[in-house]
């Protein structure tokens, strides 16, 4: 079965967003992640418009993750009565119609609640639907919100308009919520083992947050910022990170890997962002310990034929390869000698979009075969100004508008 995982969020959930795409990695069910326009009018509806559009690649069932969640299991999520949302108690109408300006308004709502037969609260932080009614239920959900909001012009009415156009719509569509495995919210119930997935709705901090934080650094090991630079096997959650916080769009980005050997980093990325493109760069010529394998073109090969057009291949010298678009990002993992550096990333430079990132592996490079810290003296050079340190021994800057080397 083809699912399509996806996720939004705007600036201030992007570390959130972060987790959520690199946990998806880790448990092998590739994120989209849609970063949300900062002009966007109503942010809070632009999930809506993704579930209504054709951003969207064709798949048999969808599943919205709010992006302060995180993927714990491979779950169960091809079943067949996996369809619903995450279920939360209603309590009551009070709550929520206070929120309206003027007795009128609040009657109106009143009077489509009772109406309706009180639907259940459904929590829009996880949606699983078929792909034969996303698009009349993205249309349902929008009448809905769209007339809660004729109620009034409170700017508070947005805090009932989402989750109760969402129950109406729910209603409606006849969709059940989902079993309690699929979704632990820490505020309010306890963590446990069999978990798929982890909600930290709302933000929560202090002791509220110790399940999602205590669960991140089971599986991701911490943060951009706790994880030390010794760190093994972790460059492609570095990439992820610096895609979430610096591409437009990262779920349609572009990505130059300069030096891709049999591709470890190379599927990694491509099973975190789906709509990701890498332009892989690679002589096949290999130095020192790489000689020792083998079997490296035929899994290369084979990588190529799993993604097809996404992996845009280029088996030549870097300096002698021109990209015909400019990339969201660059990472240098190939000849670590001190002046191949500088050379390509000259020559890739103006290749890459002013906001788009450059990184390198190996910045404590020990000179097995190369001199040590050769990786380090080249980026010095380059950036005599500074630039950023990262675990499992990357490096990375940010390209300025205007900025030459």
């Amino acid at each position: 079965m083809d699912i399509c995982f996806y996720t939004m969020a705007n600036d201030n959930r992007l570390e959130w967003a972060r987790h959520l795409v690199s946990s998806g990695d880790v448990v092998d069910r590739p994120v989209w992640m849609f970063r949300i326009p900062p002009d966007h009018k109503d942010p809070k509806r632009y999930k809506i418009e993704l579930l209504g559009s054709d951003l969207l690649p064709e798949a048999d069932k969808y599943v919205y993750l709010d992006a302060d969640s995180i993927m714990l299991k491979h779950g169960d999520w091809e079943s067949d009565d996996c369809i619903g949302a995450k279920h939360e108690h209603w309590g009551n109408a009070g709550q929520y119609y206070k929120a309206l300006r003027g007795e009128q308004a609040r009657r109106m709502y009143i009077d489509l609640y009772n109406q309706s037969g009180r639907p259940l609260r459904m929590n829009s932080g996880l949606v699983v639907l078929s792909a034969g009614i996303r698009h009349e239920f993205a249309e349902r959900w929008q009448y809905w919100n769209e007339r809660i909001d004729s109620f009034s012009d409170h700017p508070e009415r947005a805090k009932i308009r989402d989750q109760i156009g969402f129950a109406y719509v729910f209603e409606e569509f006849g969709l059940p919520a989902l079993p309690e495995r699929f979704c632990c919210l820490p505020k309010s119930e306890p963590f446990r083992d069999d978990h798929i997935m982890i909600h930290a709705a709302g933000k929560p901090s202090g002791a509220a947050i110790a399940p999602y934080t205590n669960a991140v650094n089971s599986l991701l090991g911490g943060s951009m910022k706790t994880l030390g630079n010794d760190r093994p096997n972790c460059r492609w959650q570095v990439l992820a990170h610096l895609l979430v916080h610096l591409a437009k769009d990262p779920a349609r980005s572009k990505l130059a890997e300069i030096g891709v050997f049999k591709g470890e980093t190379t599927k990694h990325m491509l099973n975190a962002f789906p709509g990701l493109q890498i332009y892989a760069v690679d002589n096949s010529q290999p130095m020192g310990a790489e000689k020792r394998h083998g079997d490296t073109e035929e899994v290369w090969e084979a990588l190529c034929q799993e993604y097809g057009h996404r992996i845009i291949n280029y088996r030549m010298d870097a300096l002698d390869v021109e990209l015909a678009e400019q990339m969201d990002g660059i990472f240098e993992d190939s000849d670590h000698r001190t002046e191949a550096v500088i050379a390509h990333a000259k020559h890739f430079w103006p290749m890459l979009k002013s906001g788009g990132f450059y990184a390198v592996h190996d910045i404590d490079y020990r000179g097995t075969y190369y001199s040590s810290n050769s990786v380090r003296k080249a980026m010095d050079i380059l950036f005599p100004e500074g630039y950023n340190l990262g675990p499992d021994h990357t490096a990375w800057t940010v390209k300025q508008q205007g900025q030459t080397l």
